[in-house]
């Protein structure tokens, strides 16, 4: 549907200065109509992001969310002062462990990006290689065989400085809101390409996703 502008014109004796006032109405006019033009209320009464008006938010994984196995377990130990993360060894593969449930302003069968926020405890150089292993249904569906990806994040020698790397897209494709993912992310410590010898220390883990609406009209599906 084409975009509707609206203008207001001027009286035909304006001045030159109520002239400049009328085109900087017009030029408001036309940034609100823009504006609007990437909202709509759709039949269930939810307000709706247009194709041109989709956003992106971080769906957070707070170190206080993940759980260690109690074996090859990373150390959550002294970060900076006060601070506390966990320490990823070079040794051994180490792992924890999380789930995430999709919010309901999820642009449902849209793909995930997954991020890794980490830091180097110093300023020697080296890869880390981090591991993520999920598997993701929707309420009703069986939880296929999970995937891995890897990321090789090359550190950038800032004793610890806030990296984020991304470590891939997750495909949504069928996928819901309230479906949920079973993850697990680990340093790939065997990997030839993990030279970093240190520990690697997380910070948080996120996906970005698309955002379509502000919530949905249902507690259990979309529409």
């Amino acid at each position: 549907m084409p975009k509707r502008h609206y203008r207001v014109d001027p009286p035909t004796d304006a001045t030159t200065e109520q002239l400049r006032a009328w085109n900087d109405l017009n030029r408001q006019l036309t940034e609100l109509t823009e504006a609007l033009s990437n909202f709509r209320v759709d039949a269930g009464d939810t307000l709706e992001f247009t194709t041109a008006g989709k956003v992106y938010d971080d769906l957070r994984v707070p170190l206080s969310a993940v759980q260690t196995a109690g074996v090859a377990d990373p150390d959550f130990a002294a970060f900076l002062g006060g601070t506390f993360c966990w320490l990823f060894d070079k040794a051994l593969k180490q792992s924890v462990l999380f789930t995430v449930q999709v919010p309901h302003s999820y642009l449902e069968g849209s793909s995930m990006e997954a991020h890794v926020h980490w830091a180097p405890i110093d300023t020697t150089t080296g890869t880390v290689s981090w591991g993520f292993e999920y598997t993701w249904a929707n309420i009703g569906d069986v939880f296929p065989t999970p995937s891995t990806m890897i990321v090789r994040a090359v550190s950038k020698q800032k004793a610890y400085g806030h990296q984020m790397n991304n470590i891939g897209y997750v495909s949504g494709r069928g996928k819901t809101i309230s479906s949920m993912l079973m993850c697990h992310l680990y340093r790939f410590a065997s990997d030839t390409y993990d030279t970093y010898d240190n520990d690697a220390a997380l910070l948080e883990f996120d996906f970005h996703y698309k955002i379509d609406t502000i919530g949905s009209k249902y507690d259990d599906e979309k529409r």
